[in-house]
């Protein structure tokens, strides 16, 4: 996609298991950048298998022109259309451990088919805002303009009295050019981004307050709890907002619903259902047992979610970290 960002490029053959090892001794991260992204040009896709529950995700084996193979694993990505001919493979390095034995796997990021590379425009000037860093203070509000008058940022379920939840859905219903209050720390770099784009403020004010559990128990506790919400109504959750609320990223989300399902707790039975919101996804009861796809016990899937899901909030609270010690040219503001 469009601004994707890549950290390096790189031919398939110079990937290893040394070298996810060596990225692995780096987690999680602590500079607060995510999990490391790479891109490879020019590959065919040797094999595509599903795996999972009703083959919601997908196996590939990608090979370069030299001859090179290794496997991708795509969550959910059963149903998309992958383009004929070469592709261009964005992804992360991850080590599948199975039976004792340990070997490389790259995990989807996004696939285009392949394209010549292109020289990027010279960007242009740079914005200008003023930025008020109250990282430091335990309190700030003293020192921010009111929610009437500014777009707060405020997600998370640890929100403290007279503080009120302001999800980043609603900055694309506020009016241009007003003050952004970054009351919470953004689970990304990504987030950050969009909420200064979508917003174009006159001016930032950095807090950075503490509102979200980015532990993996916790954020299990809080989505399962969304789903049984959503069950004794109509069965229906919308990524986004799940993310909102928690305050984390929508990966995170996914990974989440993906691994609830995997162990049985609920069923994903169709996404983007007509009439809906789009990244709307209708959940029914699970039936308390993990299975396959031949209907037999497994926890495969509900071990490599888990472990996604472990990086995955790894790098969110890295980033947070790094949101709050970082100089703000740092943060590209």
């Amino acid at each position: 996609p469009t601004g994707l960002a890549i950290d390096a490029e790189t031919p398939l053959k110079q990937l290893s298991l040394t070298l996810a090892e060596d990225l692995q001794r780096l987690a999680p991260f602590g500079n607060g950048n995510p999990t490391p992204r790479f891109l490879s040009r020019n590959l065919v896709v040797a094999e595509d298998r599903r795996i999972g529950r009703e083959g919601t995700h997908r196996r590939l084996t990608v090979q370069s022109a030299d001859g090179a193979k290794v496997p991708v694993i795509w969550f959910n990505g059963g149903d998309v259309e992958i383009p004929t001919g070469p592709i261009d493979l964005v992804y992360t390095m991850g080590i599948n451990e199975y039976r004792g034995e340990r070997t490389l796997q790259l995990q989807f990021v996004a696939l285009r088919a392949a394209e010549e590379m292109s020289k990027a425009p010279l960007p242009g000037d740079a914005p200008c805002w003023g930025v008020e860093d109250l990282r430091s203070q335990p309190s700030p509000s003293a020192a921010l303009p009111t929610s009437d008058r500014a777009f707060w940022y405020v997600e998370g379920t640890v929100l403290a009295d007279g503080i009120a939840y302001t999800p980043r859905m609603n900055a694309a219903s506020v009016a241009k050019g007003q003050p952004l209050v970054l009351w919470t720390a953004p689970p990304s770099a990504e987030l950050l981004q969009w909420l200064v784009d979508t917003t174009a403020p006159s001016a930032i004010y950095l807090c950075g307050q503490a509102t979200t559990d980015d532990t993996l128990p916790g954020l299990l506790r809080n989505v399962a709890g969304m789903c049984k919400y959503a069950l004794q109504r109509n069965g229906l959750l919308q990524i986004n907002r799940m993310a909102a609320r928690l305050g984390t990223t929508e990966a995170v989300i996914r990974h989440s619903l993906l691994w609830l399902e995997s162990r049985g707790q609920i069923r994903l039975e169709e996404w983007d259902p007509d009439g809906t919101p789009v990244d709307t996804v209708r959940i029914t009861p699970g039936n308390g047992q993990p299975a396959s796809d031949d209907g037999r016990p497994t926890t495969d899937d509900s071990m490599i979610l888990q472990a996604e899901m472990d990086e995955q909030l790894a790098e969110v609270r890295a980033y947070r970290r790094f949101f709050l010690r970082a100089k703000v040219r740092e943060l590209g503001l």
